[in-house]
């Protein structure tokens, strides 16, 4: 009997190559995220940093001293609420990354069941013959005793 070969093992690596593309993309995006989320972590202990270094650092402060900081303290937030808003835009690309993924690993394990269940058949056909083959051996070599 011949080896036993799955008809659909090109197609069967190419599943697999997909979805290791599609988890390192998602690993990607995940990593963007949490960058998003230190960097957005970063301005806002800045923030309260500059506004304690600046009460702590001075006797007095001027207007202009906190009006500076004021507008500091703005842009600040401007742009945690753009990274706020950008890590939102990221989460929603995880999501669907995600689905890519769970979509990709489906179709590799629907052609992995299926090779298992062909060399199953495989197996017991080998098994048949190897019995059947036995089997005619055995009558081959007998002989009534007369």
């Amino acid at each position: 009997m011949q080896k036993f070969q799955f008809a659909l093992e090109k197609a069967l690596e190419w599943r697999t190559t997909r979805l290791q593309l599609e988890n390192a993309k998602l690993a990607k995006l995940r990593q963007e995220r949490s960058a998003l989320l230190q960097l957005a972590k970063a301005l806002v202990e800045s923030g309260k940093g500059a506004a304690s270094g600046m009460l702590e650092g001075a006797q007095s402060l001027t207007g202009a001293d906190l009006s500076s900081l004021a507008t500091y303290r703005q842009n600040i937030s401007a742009r945690v609420k753009k990274l706020v808003a950008t890590t939102r835009h990221c989460d929603r690309q995880i999501e669907r990354q995600t689905k890519c993924v769970v979509e990709a690993d489906r179709e590799k394990q629907l052609l992995e069941k299926l090779r298992e269940r062909q060399f199953e058949e495989w197996n017991y056909e080998l098994k048949r013959e190897i019995e059947n083959t036995a089997g005619e051996l055995f009558l081959a070599r007998w002989t009534p005793s007369s």
